[in-house]
């Protein structure tokens, strides 16, 4: 904004300049011809001496106009430059914020991922141990119910052997 302010303070200047060499030719332009003489040799003379002495001073009011736009334009673009130079340096600085940033969250991003990761883990595990606990309380049972299996066999097989006893008896006394 300052800059801009300053370009038109210096655009006004410039154009005051103008103004100030445009009275300067008016003013020469304005001259009385009546002093220059129109019909003798002597006045054809100053006439022309006039118009030579109005194309140097148009001249000289060309080229210090185009210095003055020049050295303008050098002014604007070295303050646009400097400006241009301002801004990226900020930008620049914005930017590597926003990288900082950027990386901090990407941290914490990789750091909850690890935390949900390790949850899930621990509650695959706690689910394993459940499973686990499941599976002995199973064996448990069946191992009772093998016990139990076990135990009608050996019953069975001394009922078995009772009744091959008593029937081995049974056949010794009749034959008796």
């Amino acid at each position: 904004m300052e800059d801009i302010n300053l370009v038109t303070r210096e655009i006004q200047a410039i154009e005051e300049m103008i103004k100030e060499l445009r009275t300067k030719q008016t003013s020469r332009r304005q001259k009385p011809l009546v002093s220059i003489g129109r019909s003798t040799a002597s006045g054809t003379a100053q006439r022309a001496a006039y118009l030579k002495s109005l194309q140097s001073t148009q001249s000289e009011f060309n080229s210090i106009a185009m210095e003055l736009l020049e050295s303008c334009l050098r002014q604007k673009r070295t303050k646009l430059i400097q400006s241009l130079k301002h801004s990226l340096t900020e930008h620049s600085k914005q930017l590597e914020a926003v990288q900082d940033y950027l990386s901090l969250k990407q941290a914490e991003l990789a750091e909850a991922q690890n935390d949900i990761q390790k949850q899930a883990l621990e509650s695959y595990i706690a689910e394993g141990f459940k499973r686990i606990k499941l599976l002995k309380s199973d064996l448990k049972k069946h191992q009772a119910q093998l016990a139990d299996l076990q135990a009608i066999a050996d019953i069975e097989a001394i009922y078995q052997r009772a009744a091959a006893i008593f029937l081995s008896f049974e056949q010794s006394q009749s034959e008796v």
